[in-house]
Formats: C-alpha cells, structure tokens, sequence
C-alpha cells in the first residue's frame, strides 16, 4: 500500500553517509522533501492513516509522508516483553525487515504503536537504521483541550523525523518544552503540546545541519490549532469547565430576555457578552488548575 509517484531507489550506502546525501540534496535543490513512510506496528485505533498521510502533506513542509504496509510486531504470537510493552530492538527488527520487502523505499521509516514503549517513552528512534516508533499509549492524559489524536501523533512523527534524518542528537535533558525535550517527567509533554515550537538552541541545531530555516514550522502550526467543536465537548463534559460556562450563561441570560422583550438588536450584544464571560471564567478557571 504505497502513495503514488514515490519513486526512490533502494540504497546501498551507510546510514550516515544516506543521511549526509539526503540534507545535501535538500539544501542543494530547493523544493525537495525528506521522504518518510509511516506503518502501523499492530491496531492503532481511530488513527485513519492515509487522511492523516494527505493532511500533513497538504502543509508543504520539508517532509513527505507515504503510508506504508501495516506490520506484525508478533508474527508468530510472541508474548510482551514487558506488560504491554515490547522493546525497541523487536520494533527496530520487525521495521528493518519490513523496508526489505518494500518495492519503494523512503528515506526514513518510522512505525506508530498503541502499546507501551521500552522505558516509557514516547518515541525512539536508531538512526544507524534510519528507523524511528512512536506511541499513542494513553495518549490522552496529555492532550491540551481541543486538541485531537492526529495533532498529538503529528508532534512525535516530525520530532522523529528530525532525529532520524539528522547527523546529530537533537534531543535534549534540559527542559525548554520544545520540539526535541526528551520529556524525562512525561507530564512536560503536556506543555510541549499546549504551545508547540522549535527553541532557538535547536534551531540552531537544525541550521548547522543543513535543514531549511522554516522547516516544521507548518507541521507544528498544524498541532497547535484546536478543534472547536471538540473544545466545546470537553468544556461541556467536565465539571471543571461546567460551572465557568454555566456562570457564563446564567450572566448572559438575563440580556438576552431583556434583548429580546425590548430591542431585538439587543440579543448579539448579550450573546457577544455572555462568550465573554464564559472564556474569562473558563480562562481562570484553568490558569488556577495548571
């Protein structure tokens, strides 16, 4: 199952020396993509990989992304390795034998998964393969309001595809919450995710390796926009937000009836005011949980 028009040879070169050849071709011909195939390693639930595929394309970001064949990290029923959970060497070895079998290859290769990685991180990547796993495991207890499974996946397929395509480490222990935190306290990816971006020492990272000045910048602009039929689900279904919306209402209601009893023009000003007050009290509502 592979897009159509991807046309790439299959190397016989070491992964570094593939991966000097793919930024010098970047940086030497403008308008070329870093080729990378997505595969499902197992059941993704809900995740519609070709959609996703045509959206992160359709930003016309420095990289291109292929759906690739689903495949079977147990192909004969192996066990977990640890409680849902299998190690990244089983990922790593299932991948590079699955690209074998590939008529076009891309770049990079990197598998997404529901279960649980080796360490409990969230992505992991052997650029000596030019291989790369995410992981969607429990992934909603960091998604900031009105954001959906896409965007959260988006984030940690571009952060690999840095990493795998680069020559050198760009992750880092220091917590700046940006795109290449190595998250050690798994809760920072919450905030990585509220305002998603690229710090200045990792730009500059980016640059000296030969990466486009404003190369994924669309992808993260992508992930930092919200749903808005989403948010107000949320905001409806938690009574966190439940009481600021119902305040909101309450407050608004009395200039609606008077709006509608005395000056119909009066009905948008008590709706515009009763918005208002539901984001200010949401707004504080949320700033005194975080």
């Amino acid at each position: 199952m592979m897009f159509a028009g991807l046309k790439v040879e299959k190397r016989r070169v070491s992964s570094q020396d593939q991966n000097s050849q793919i930024l010098d071709r970047i940086s030497r011909l403008p308008g070329q993509k870093i080729r990378v195939g997505l595969a499902i390693c197992g059941d993704v639930e809900s995740l519609k990989m070709q959609k996703f595929c045509q959206k992160l394309n359709s930003l016309g970001d420095i990289f291109e992304y292929s759906l690739q064949p689903n495949i079977s990290i147990n192909p004969n029923g192996e066990e977990y390795d640890a409680p849902h959970c299998h190690s990244h060497a089983r990922y790593f070895k299932r991948l590079k034998a699955a690209r074998t079998l590939l008529d076009e290859c891309p770049d990079l290769l990197i598998g997404i998964t529901h279960d649980s990685l080796e360490g409990s991180v969230f992505n992991k990547h052997n650029e000596s393969e030019n291989l790369g796993i995410v992981t969607t495991y429990n992934f909603e207890d960091y998604l900031p309001l009105g954001m959906v499974k896409e965007q959260f996946v988006a984030y940690l397929v571009l952060c690999e595809s840095f990493c795998i395509a680069s020559e050198k480490d760009l992750e880092h222990e220091e917590s700046r919450f940006d795109l290449f935190d190595l998250c050690r306290e798994k809760s920072d990816l919450a905030k990585c995710l509220e305002k998603p971006y690229i710090g200045k020492e990792s730009r500059k990272s980016l640059l000296a390796e030969g990466f486009p000045d404003q190369a994924g910048l669309k992808i993260l602009k992508y992930v930092k926009s919200r749903s808005v039929w989403k948010t107000a689900k949320e905001i409806l279904e938690k009574p966190i937000y439940a009481y600021p919306v119902g305040t909101g209402l309450g407050l608004a209601a009395p200039h609606v009836v008077e709006g509608l009893a005395l000056n119909p023009g009066l009905v948008g000003g008590g709706a515009v005011f009763g918005l208002v007050m539901v984001a200010i009290a949401t707004g504080l509502v949320r700033k005194n949980a975080a």
